[in-house]
C-alpha cells in the first residue's frame, strides 16, 4: 500500500470545495478548535470518532494537525459541536452561548415526531417523567412512568443515558425555577462536595426535591431554597450524606411570570 505523504500542499487539497476557498486554511488551527470543542463537551477522542464513524487515531491526527478533515467531515463536526462551519474553518467567533432549544413530544406522538426530525444524528431524546419534582417538600417520583421525550441538540447532552427531564412543582426555587419549569437532571454527578453551590435533586423520605446544595462538612449537607421567603430546607447528616443526591440540574427551561 502506498504511504500518503501529508505535506502542507496535500492538507490544503483535502479542503477542496470549502466555502470561502480564497482564505488560507490552517490544519493545525482547525485541529486545535476541534480539540477544544470536544473537551468542552467532555467527550473522548474515541467517543467523537464513534459519532463520525472513524477511528480514535484519525481524531488524534485531526487535532494534531497531521491530517485535515474533508469538508463533509467538517460539516458533521459543526453539527455535533453546534457551531457555525466558519468557526471550525477560520476561527470566526461563534455566537454567544444560548439556552438549548427544547422540543417535547408525548409518547403517543413520539415515533412519528422523531422520524420527521431534521439532522436526526445531532439530536437526542431524554425521557420526560410523568411525575413532578418538588420545589418544596419532597415528592415521590416513578422513574419508569414516562410521559414523553424532550429532544435536545447533542452538544448540550453528550451522554443522554445519564439524564432525565422532570417538571417542577412548588415555589421554593422561585424566581429561578418557576412552577411548571422543566429541569434536566444528570444522574452521573452525585458528589455533594463537587456540587457545592449547584442546583441538585435531593432524595429524602422516599421523595425528590430541588434545592441549592450547601456542602458544610463530610457528614453534613444542607439543601437550601432559592426563594428568600421560603423556610423549607433539607438537612442530611452522617451516613445520609453518601446517598442524598439523585443528580445535578445541568440546565432548565423556566416559565416567566
Amino acid at each position: 500500500m502506498r504511504k500518503r505523504n501529508m505535506s502542507r500542499g496535500n492538507m490544503r487539497k483535502s479542503f477542496k470545495g470549502a466555502p470561502m476557498a480564497g482564505h488560507k486554511l490552517d490544519a493545525r488551527a482547525i485541529g486545535e478548535r476541534i480539540r477544544k470543542l470536544r473537551q468542552r463537551l467532555k467527550m473522548s477522542q474515541a467517543e467523537l470518532g464513534k459519532k463520525l464513524k472513524v477511528s480514535q487515531t484519525r481524531i488524534s491526527r485531526y487535532e494534531a494537525g497531521h491530517a485535515a478533515p474533508t469538508l463533509k467531515m467538517l460539516v458533521k463536526l459543526a453539527g455535533i459541536f453546534d457551531v457555525p462551519l466558519d468557526y471550525l474553518l477560520f476561527g470566526t467567533e461563534p455566537p454567544p452561548p444560548y439556552a438549548p432549544e427544547l422540543k417535547v413530544y408525548m409518547v403517543s406522538r413520539w415515533k412519528q415526531a422523531f422520524e420527521n426530525l431534521d439532522y436526526l444524528d445531532n439530536y437526542v431524546p431524554l425521557p420526560l417523567l410523568a411525575d413532578e419534582v418538588a420545589a418544596g417538600p419532597p415528592r415521590k417520583i416513578d422513574p419508569n412512568d414516562i410521559e414523553g421525550f424532550a429532544v435536545i441538540h447533542s452538544s448540550w447532552c453528550p451522554n443522554p443515558e445519564n439524564f432525565t427531564v422532570v417538571r417542577v412543582k412548588g415555589t421554593s426555587m422561585e424566581p429561578l425555577l418557576m412552577e411548571g419549569s422543566l429541569v434536566a437532571i444528570n444522574h452521573a454527578r452525585r458528589n455533594p462536595k463537587e456540587l457545592n453551590g449547584k442546583i441538585v435533586a435531593f432524595k429524602q423520605d422516599g421523595g425528590v426535591s430541588i434545592k441549592i446544595c450547601q456542602y458544610v462538612a463530610p457528614d453534613l449537607v444542607i439543601g437550601r431554597p432559592y426563594n428568600v421567603e421560603s423556610t423549607e430546607q433539607l438537612v442530611f447528616r452522617g451516613e445520609e450524606v453518601e446517598d442524598c443526591i439523585v443528580g445535578v440540574v445541568e440546565w432548565w427551561w423556566s416559565k416567566q411570570r
